[in-house]
């Protein structure tokens, strides 16, 4: 005879929270119809610990939650910057005080797109 146990497993309600207007509380933006989100800004709450039984589900809850996959927007950084490094060495690049500007313009561009991008 085999015995088996069954033990309840509920997912923990995640949130988003952000400023009520006019106070400096914040709560769960879906409860309240008067919010402010700074641009930029993510308070993501999970009421539970985080271990390695509920590791995916808080990752994924994450990414829903910001809309993008932040993993995603640093391979894609990295990327970008081993190619400037590549025609750098190669000698197709000039490293100037306005190249300088205009790499780093190009790199907040594409940065903005990722993070600020509505989905």
């Amino acid at each position: 005879m085999s015995n088996f146990f069954c033990v309840p497993f509920s997912s923990p309600r995640c949130s988003v929270l952000a400023n009520i207007t006019g106070t400096d509380i914040y709560k769960d933006r879906k409860d309240y119809i008067s919010v402010y989100e700074p641009e930029g800004v993510k308070i993501f709450r999970i009421p539970s610990p985080i271990f390695f039984a509920n590791m995916d589900f808080f990752k994924n809850k994450l990414v829903q939650a910001l809309g993008f996959n932040p993993l995603r927007v640093l391979k894609k950084r990295n990327k970008a910057l081993s190619r400037i490094r590549k025609l750098l060495k190669k000698g197709d690049l000039q490293w100037t005080s306005v190249s300088i500007w205009s790499i780093v313009k190009m790199i907040y561009d594409v940065l903005r797109y990722y993070f600020f991008q509505d989905f």
